[in-house]
C-alpha cells in the first residue's frame, strides 16, 4: 500500500490559504492566449451576431482596452456563470473581438466559447472567423463593452426570467 501526502513547504497555513486564493484567482481571469481580435468582414459579421447594427463603423482597439475590458468582463462573467449554475469558470473561454458601435458609441463586441468546442477543431481558425452557435447553455455567450462609460458592460434581462440581470447573453440558457 502506497500513501501519498502533500504538505506546504513552509508549514505555515496562511501561506496555503494564499496559494489557494490565487489559484481561484487565476482561475477568475482570461487566459491572454484565449483572445483574438477579429478584423474586416469577420469583425463585421461577429459584431451583428453579439448586437451592433449592420451599418456599425470599426474603430481602432488599442490593447489596453482589450486589458480594461478583460479585467472588467472576467469577475462579472464569474457571478453570471454561477448564476445560471455553471461551474465553469472564466479561463476556459475563448473570446473574439471585434470594434463597433451600439447606441452611437464605440463598442468592443465579445464572443466567447468555451475551450470544449477547440478540441473539434484542427487549426486556429477560431482566431480568424466568427464561432457562431445558436444553441449551446452556457457554452457560448456574447457581450458589449461600451468604452468611455461609467458602466461598460450592457446587461440583459431575459423576458419572463425569476433570475436577475446578466453581463453576458447566453446562447442557449433558459
Amino acid at each position: 500500500m502506497l500513501i501519498v501526502a502533500t504538505f506546504s513547504s513552509s508549514g505555515d497555513p496562511t501561506t496555503d490559504k494564499s496559494e489557494r486564493a490565487s489559484a481561484v484567482r487565476d482561475q477568475q481571469t482570461f487566459d491572454e492566449s484565449h483572445g483574438a481580435l477579429l478584423k474586416g468582414d469577420a469583425a463585421r459579421e461577429m459584431a451583428e451576431m453579439c448586437g451592433a447594427k449592420s451599418e456599425s463603423k470599426e474603430w481602432k482597439v488599442a490593447p489596453i482596452d482589450i486589458r480594461n475590458l478583460e479585467q472588467e468582463l472576467a469577475p462579472l462573467l464569474t457571478a453570471d456563470l454561477k448564476q445560471v449554475g455553471s461551474s465553469a469558470t472564466p479561463n476556459q473561454y475563448y473570446r473574439q473581438y471585434a470594434a463597433g458601435q451600439f447606441e452611437m458609441r464605440d463598442a468592443i463586441f465579445v464572443n466567447g466559447f468555451h475551450e470544449s468546442y477547440l478540441s473539434s477543431l484542427k487549426d486556429t481558425s477560431w482566431q480568424h472567423r466568427v464561432v457562431s452557435v445558436i444553441d449551446g447553455g452556457d457554452h457560448y455567450w456574447c457581450a458589449i463593452y461600451i468604452k468611455g462609460m461609467k458602466r461598460h458592460f450592457v446587461t440583459y434581462k431575459k423576458e419572463g426570467s425569476r433570475d436577475g440581470a446578466t453581463h453576458v447573453s447566453f446562447n442557449g440558457v433558459a
